[in-house]
């Protein structure tokens, strides 16, 4: 049997190259071992308190040459310290295994080719690998919302004009960087190139204001593009998702879409907005510049080959709903959670877990995160039942997705999502 190891170091240190020195050192002291990669996730203050670049030049003054990084700015992280919404933490790995990284630009111009690039990398690189196990983690850009003009950057406009205008430039947004994200496009293509690896994803995220998205590989930051690793290990890792959301009686039909599928125009034949509003019972003074506060809690979903996918009601312009993925069948149900069901979203990942767990890497919502509160510590608590002492890293996302080659790619908002390596 081969070895795998891991370990995860933190830091809160408001200097950003000294945020990444310490949270290097920290994580190299408790690993003890020379690592293979690293997994490196920073919250969006570094943006503006000393970049990412200098937490990046901090890193690479203490981290050895030739390791491997990936990683991305997040919403926040739970570790074996605690949990935090603001600072620096990374996950060291060693042990036998063959490690790649790949990146691919414009993920919001040309989402398909990106995904398939970034995998392509990573096959040819990892070809001649002998181990029997493949695993991949990408960190793709989140939705990045542009500073119009006049309006600057606002989620919601009552002007149908505007409302108008956005439909018709979404679909060329993405070649100016900005826009939804289109992750799932980009996974979709990513996991079709490694379709013996099993992978997890996670969306760079700031701190609801869909502008500081930045991910990292190795030394290099990137800001519309997919950073991904991948390896190869003798060691199979559980994946699998929980949501802890509950379907309620309010159905309705989405009756007219824009091109992307991501543009709601109208509900039941009537506009969008009203109709979404009258089905919920709630005043249109709701969606406002904090309706996320709200909306990201009861939220539509569509269900696709048995699958329940939660949509992200991110932006309201005019009469329309801007959804944070592509609806792929246009029968929606709102669904809804208690304090109590988000917290059973692990039980419901870990269900079918057996084996020793070795080390684990978690997509969790940001949503989850800001819905939670305190209660965060509940997960913590309850994870750390299943996992015992190995190491694990839980990052707070704009989007979340999974990959096994027999659930196929599935790409989620709203849900809590497992990679757990282990000793059958």
């Amino acid at each position: 049997m081969t070895d795998i190891k891991a370990s995860v170091g933190l830091s809160r240190n408001w200097d950003a190259k000294e945020a990444g020195r310490e949270v290097t050192r920290n994580a190299l002291d408790r690993l003890g071992d020379k690592p293979k990669f690293v997994v490196l996730v920073c919250t969006y203050e570094y943006f503006k308190n000393g970049s990412n670049e200098e937490l990046l030049k901090g890193v690479w003054e203490v981290l050895p040459e030739g390791t491997k990084l990936i990683g991305g700015t997040i919403g926040g992280f739970i570790i074996k310290q605690g949990c935090f919404s603001r600072g620096a933490a990374m996950m060291a790995v060693a042990g036998d295994m063959d490690v790649a990284t790949a990146v691919a630009e414009n993920t919001k111009g040309k989402p398909e080719k990106a995904g398939r690039k970034a995998g392509e990398e990573i096959r040819r690189k990892l070809a001649d690998s002998k181990y029997k196990y493949g695993f991949a983690v990408e960190f793709t850009s989140g939705p990045l919302l542009s500073k119009m003009p006049v309006l600057g950057r606002r989620k919601v406009s009552n002007s149908k004009i505007l409302g108008w205008i956005v439909s018709m430039m979404l679909p060329v947004m993405g070649r100016f960087g900005w826009g939804n994200g289109r992750e799932d496009c980009v996974r979709e293509e990513f996991t079709k190139v490694l379709s013996d690896f099993k992978s997890i994803g996670i969306s760079t995220w700031d701190d609801s204001r869909f502008t500081y998205h930045r991910e990292f590989v190795d030394k290099e930051i990137h800001n519309n593009a997919i950073a991904a690793l991948g390896f190869k290990s003798d060691f199979d890792a559980y994946v699998n998702t929980g949501f802890g959301l509950k379907k309620t009686d309010k159905k309705f039909l989405v009756t007219k879409m824009d091109r992307t599928g991501t543009i709601i125009k109208k509900i039941n034949g009537k506009p969008a907005k009203d109709e979404y509003l009258r089905i919920l019972g709630w005043n249109p003074n709701v969606i406002n510049e904090h309706h996320t506060k709200r909306t990201f809690f009861v939220l539509p979903s569509f269900e696709k080959d048995g699958v329940i996918y939660p949509e992200v009601t991110s932006m309201f312009f005019g009469d329309y709903i801007i959804v944070g993925r592509k609806i792929e069948n246009p029968e929606l149900t709102m669904l809804t959670a208690s304090g109590k069901s988000l917290i059973e979203a692990v039980d419901e990942s870990m269900e079918g877990f057996s084996g020793k767990p070795l080390m684990a890497l978690i997509a969790d919502c940001a949503a989850r995160q800001e819905a939670l509160g305190t209660a965060i510590f509940l997960e913590k608590e309850k994870m750390e039942k299943y996992l015992g002492d190995a190491p694990y890293l839980i990052l707070f996302s704009g989007g979340e997705s999974t990959y096994t080659p027999e659930q196929g790619c599935r790409h989620k908002h709203e849900s809590f999502n497992v990679a757990v390596f282990r000793e059958e």
